[in-house]
């Protein structure tokens, strides 16, 4: 599992890249103003 940015450019969304390939979009999970910064690390 991978972190990734989903979306175009400045409307990036959080997401998740699965080993098997598959996209999943995180966002609902995480609201509006979350980014992968190093807060979140």
């Amino acid at each position: 599992m991978k972190l990734i940015r989903l979306g175009e450019p400045v409307k990036e969304r959080p997401g998740l890249l699965l080993d098997n390939g598959k996209r999943i979009d995180v966002s609902q999970f995480s609201g509006n103003d979350f980014d992968y910064d190093e807060q979140f690390f």
